[in-house]
């Protein structure tokens, strides 16, 4: 409870009632009135109720890459459907603007928003980072073994 005339927080309050006007006052502040109209109880603190996450679609360690022709492939699919840009950005919770921005490949969605339109129209937008040097890097950095070294020849009878 904060005290509304001192402004201290205190958790006992009493309702003192001061030129016609009930407050609320932290004890020190109600001893100086002898009209208390009220005494609250001690409230006990409960901590905050924690707010169910919602989940993610995407895991944060895996790379997407949005396909490099993007823009034509939301206005193919937007006007094969016969929607307006306004309609689709209604769909997807996004403005027409930004639709537009997308169609002409000023503005590459992010993954979740790139999923959002795969599901309303249709298409596949994203898919897995796949780096071929990094891919390379893997198969060569393999640990040689004794039998990669060594050279089996045959007897001859």
């Amino acid at each position: 409870m904060i005290c509304e005339i001192c402004g201290k927080t205190d958790s006992r309050g009493f309702k003192v009632k001061i030129e016609g006007t009930t407050v609320s006052a932290c004890p020190s502040c109600a001893a100086g009135h002898n009209k208390v109209a009220q005494v609250t109880p001690e409230r006990k603190r409960t901590p905050p109720k924690k707010m169910p996450q919602k989940k993610r679609e995407f895991r944060v360690d895996q790379e997407f890459d949005i396909d490099d022709e993007y823009g034509s492939k939301i206005k193919k699919a937007r006007e094969k459907r016969g929607m307006t840009m306004e309609e689709l950005g209604k769909m997807v919770n996004e403005s027409e603007s930004l639709i537009h921005r997308m169609e002409l490949g000023k503005y590459e969605p992010p993954p979740e928003m790139a999923k959002k339109l795969e599901k309303k129209l249709g298409i596949k937008l994203i898919s897995p980072h796949h780096d071929p040097e990094e891919q390379m890097q893997k198969t060569e950095s393999k640990d040689l073994t004794l039998g990669d070294m060594i050279v089996v020849r045959k007897k001859d009878k």
